[in-house]
């Protein structure tokens, strides 16, 4: 079997870039069965919402737009995730 893609997940609080990322994969996987493998990269966004208020936003700011309240949880960025792989059958 041979791998075609493969699809990751990251969040934008991870802080990874995905050109680095990229030129990682490319050369831990020359000469292995991932070899020639496209790598896609989906970036999630970051998305906070309000524990005092219960407003949701996505903008890079730890402060509430609506209430000013800085008790927050996070919904979305933390992400580094595989998500797929497709392999074809040799």
């Amino acid at each position: 079997a041979v791998a075609e893609s493969q699809r990751l997940r990251v969040g934008a609080l991870r802080q990874v870039f995905p050109e680095m990322l990229e030129f990682a994969f490319s050369t831990v996987v020359k000469d292995t069965a991932l070899s020639g493998a496209l790598l896609e990269i989906e970036e999630i966004p970051l998305e906070w919402r309000c524990l005092e208020c219960g407003n949701r936003w996505r903008e890079d700011s730890g402060v509430c737009p609506l209430c000013g309240s800085f008790n927050r949880e996070t919904l979305a960025g933390m992400e580094l995730e595989i998500h797929s792989v497709e392999v074809e059958e040799t």
